[in-house]
């Protein structure tokens, strides 16, 4: 176990007064021996070899007829854009006639790889073979691709298989599911509040003065030994994390995170274990769990200091590893956590760092009822 890490996680509340084809590079018909492959730049990756021109200082009416040079260079510009070299004609397709034995062609791939046919011999006459396998691969994506990014927005893949810059986001965009509180108004206490939408929108504020409390809810087994399990998502959003022996201070480094209230729905008071595991799509991430009593949020610097026992960043003790992690800095548990007969807990999940990759930020949060009494 990593002894006191610096800094461990925060809570979970976003603001306490404030008011988420493959096109190939251009194909090359470079021929050479079976097993190199074209190294020649992708033709719409070239430079522009032409000179920008300024803008005319005239009006630019229908009339097609340019007032001077500098607009008849303007007119053509967007047709000439990328001119610098000629492509030279397609790629042959498998079984297209060729003409020397053993010559190899190569065209573009999947993230900017090169893949190769070559013309052989087939039932008497000389045709193109298929194409091998994609390799060579230097990019991320593969070109005219497109991802969700940021806050509703879109990024294409460029033609050097790279991520283009997002867009599309709204104005004053937010991460949907995301909750922002505002105390204004609540002279008797509490908080109003207002959630992103779908559409990374923020909608109105609640009109009540209400304790603020997480939608994410489990509920303990009532059989000693039983485990419940639900996969669960880190917030877009940081918060600062309690220091490691949750003293009532902050730690200073602001993290993903999310809160998960915990409930014993039983006549007994339970002593249960709370574990991370790896999602089907999430990875080993460097993970930390902490407790604080009750149900409701805490909102204030002082709040979120009063963890319950430590903030931990190592998994409970079993072997194998409950948490199933390769690392013992992966993922994380805390037992012995006591919850009155009816009462509840906030278990709260997150990143140990504030640069540290959390994968697609999915994780499984375990519950194991360890004692009934």
């Amino acid at each position: 176990m990593r002894s006191l890490k610096s800094g461990l996680l925060g809570c979970i509340v976003a603001g306490l007064l404030g008011t988420f084809a493959v096109v190939g590079c251009s194909a090359s018909g470079d021929t050479g021996d079976f097993g190199d492959l074209a190294t020649d730049t992708d033709p719409t990756e070239q430079e522009s070899t032409g000179t920008a021109l300024p803008p005319s200082s005239g009006d630019d009416d229908d009339d097609d007829t340019p007032t001077s040079k500098a607009d008849a260079g303007k007119k053509d510009a967007g047709k000439d854009a990328g001119k610098g070299k000629d492509a030279g004609p397609p790629p042959p397709e498998p079984g297209d006639t060729c003409t020397t034995v053993d010559q190899t062609v190569s065209r573009s791939c999947g993230k900017c790889g090169k893949q190769q046919a070559l013309c052989q011999e087939v039932n008497g006459k000389l045709e193109w073979s298929d194409y091998g396998p994609c390799s060579g691969e230097v990019g991320t994506c593969t070109p005219g691709s497109t991802q969700a990014c940021g806050n509703c927005g879109t990024q294409t893949c460029s033609n050097s298989c790279g991520w283009g810059t997002c867009t599309g986001q709204p104005a004053n965009s937010c991460a949907p599911g995301s909750v922002q509180y505002t105390n204004a108004s609540c002279s008797g206490g509490g908080y109003k509040n207002k959630t992103c939408s779908a559409t990374c929108t923020w909608g109105n504020f609640s009109s009540a003065c209400e304790i603020p409390m997480t939608p994410n809810k489990m509920t303990i087994q009532s059989t000693v030994g039983a485990v419940r399990s639900q996969q669960w998502t880190l917030s877009a959003e940081t918060v600062e994390k309690p220091s490691t022996t949750c003293s009532g201070t902050l730690s200073g480094t602001s993290v993903r995170y999310v809160p998960v209230e915990i409930s014993n729905p039983t006549a007994k008071v339970a002593e249960i274990s709370a574990y991370q595991t790896k999602s089907t799509t999430g990875k080993d991430a460097d993970l930390v769990i902490w407790v604080y009593n009750g149900n409701g949020l805490p909102m204030t610097d002082s709040e979120r200091g009063q963890c319950v026992g430590k903030v931990n960043d190592s998994c409970i003790s079993g072997t194998p590893s409950p948490c199933g992690s390769t690392s013992t800095y992966n993922l994380a548990g805390i037992d012995k956590i006591a919850i009155p007969a009816g009462g509840k807990v906030l278990v709260y999940s997150g990143a140990f760092g504030a640069s540290t990759d959390v994968g697609d930020g999915t994780f499984v949060l375990n519950i194991r009822t360890d004692k009934l009494q």
